[in-house]
């Protein structure tokens, strides 16, 4: 049978001071800003580090479909890679001209998926596929800014 619990004095602190434990919260603040654990780019976990590296490496394969290259990216970005250190490692191969029917399929994907516009950069498709597919919006023309005449 259990035993009956008996009041008792409130337990003391087995940790020290509510003054200490200020300091070591300030230090542990200090050591982790400092160190750059809480700054703007948060230091990975060692299994989140592990799945960058293997989609950096499955991103520079040559067999992947679209989607994959898509989804990979949008993956890559999610976790906090810049868009300048995977163009340095992913290669985009440019298309001059879209195939037909490319502008309709994106306009899918981009309904079907919420990817950011610098992942469907990474296809290669030409600035007016992106726009005809409503990925990014319309650029507006750009201005000529006449060449000022020198007075001689």
């Amino acid at each position: 049978m259990a035993r009956a619990k008996t009041p008792s004095a409130p337990k003391t602190n087995r940790r020290g001071s509510p003054e200490a434990v200020q300091k070591r919260v300030a230090a542990r603040n200090l050591n982790d800003v400092l160190t750059g654990k809480k700054a703007g780019h948060p230091a990975l976990d060692g299994r989140t580090e592990k799945r960058r590296q293997r989609l950096i490496l499955e991103l520079t394969s040559e067999e992947l479909k679209p989607v994959d290259v898509l989804l990979k990216v949008q993956e890559l970005l999610d976790i906090g890679e810049t868009i300048t250190s995977l163009r340095k490692v992913v290669p985009v191969k440019r298309m001059r001209t879209a195939p037909a029917g490319a502008a309709e399929a994106l306009a899918r994907m981009v309904d079907a998926y919420d990817l950011s516009e610098a992942a469907y950069r990474f296809l290669g498709l030409p600035e007016s596929v992106l726009v005809e597919a409503g990925v990014m919006p319309g650029a507006a023309p750009k201005k000529r800014v006449p060449k000022k005449k020198s007075a001689r």
